[in-house]
């Protein structure tokens, strides 16, 4: 039987506590790409948001008639003819409110939001690590240091995403090639997902291109084993051995189920529209801030472990025994 020595990183919700600033980064993501999506709707889409909303809605309450008539032929024993929906008054409603939609959008100001939008979660991104960095150091900084070392860092950043990115389309070609190509890309993605933990991290701390990210943190990661150990770590076989925020992981999901239930009350019922809208845009903003919070404890281990390993330093709550268990090696038994 495989046997597991992950542990919780506990250490990592008490730091965050210790300076509430690392949240602050997720959170003004999402705000930042919100006030981005209001400055330039007028320039994305020709319909309001009022407008907008109202066509999403009659085309939602079109669909949902058209599903219950063809559901009401059936039963009564009169699939009808084929064809015969799509001159349905209804389905003329249908096409004519999605033509609606795609003809108000100017796609080259929306690829325009995709990219400055992209270009802002990557500065956050930067901006909640070198803050982590800087809160392990022992340093106290303002919530404006992080932006000012992301933004420093930021032609490291954009080829690093550059890098991941074409990985993530050669990861996805394989995939098509059946079960052969989904078995590689798997091992390739397990690879590359252990050998880029502290890829970011490495850029923040130290300024690095993306060559050099990949190659400081697959030395932090040996660093780190070779400093519990004794030896040197291989690759190969180490797992990582921290979780941490394990209610929050539970709260996401119950989370997630609540918005798949209100999706499929919204298309399957007319009744309770605006109530039901209420309430999923509410478990949203929890959902975010919950993750807001996931986000920042991961940002803290990882840049504990770097500072462990590369610095030899450690914040005086954290216990260095606890670090020697950042990574571990599968072990197999017959013991249950």
């Amino acid at each position: 039987m495989l046997k597991t020595r992950r542990v919780n990183a506990s250490f990592a919700w008490d730091i965050l506590q210790s300076d509430l600033k690392l949240i602050a980064y997720p959170l003004l993501r999402i705000v930042m790409m919100l006030v981005l999506l209001a400055l330039m709707w007028p320039l994305i889409f020709d319909l309001s948001t009022s407008q907008m909303y109202d066509t999403v809605s009659d085309f939602r309450a079109q669909a949902s008639q058209v599903a219950a008539e063809e559901d009401a032929s059936r039963q009564a024993g009169q699939p009808g003819q084929p064809g015969q929906p799509g001159q349905s008054p209804q389905s003329k409603q249908m096409t004519s409110d999605a033509r609606r939609i795609i003809d108000s959008i100017h796609f080259g100001w929306l690829l325009a939001f995709i990219g400055i939008n992209l270009l802002i979660g990557i500065v956050s991104t930067g901006a909640l690590t070198g803050q982590a960095l800087s809160v392990i150091r022992g340093e106290r900084r303002s919530l404006g240091y992080g932006y000012g070392m992301a933004i420093l860092r930021l032609p490291q950043l954009l080829m690093w995403w550059l890098l991941t990115l074409v990985v993530g389309l050669l990861l996805q070609s394989l995939e098509r090639h059946r079960v052969v190509g989904l078995v590689i890309a798997g091992i390739i993605g397990l690879a590359w997902s252990v050998l880029t933990f502290f890829s970011i991290t490495s850029i923040m701390a130290t300024g690095c291109g993306p060559i050099g990210a990949l190659k400081k943190s697959r030395n932090t990661i040996r660093d780190a084993w070779r400093k519990a150990r004794g030896d040197d770590g291989d690759l190969k076989h180490l797992r990582r051995g921290f979780y941490v925020g394990g209610a929050f992981y539970i709260i996401s999901l119950i989370l997630a189920f609540g918005l798949f239930g209100l999706l499929w009350l919204e298309f399957d019922s007319n009744q309770h529209h605006h109530i039901s809208i209420g309430v999923f845009a509410t478990i949203l903003v929890v959902l975010y801030i919950n993750g807001a919070f996931i986000s920042a404890m991961w940002a803290i281990i990882k840049a504990t472990v770097y500072v462990w390993a590369e610095e030899d330093r450690l914040p005086e709550s954290v216990d260095e025994s606890v670090m020697e268990k950042a990574f571990y090696r599968p072990r197999f038994s017959l013991k249950s």
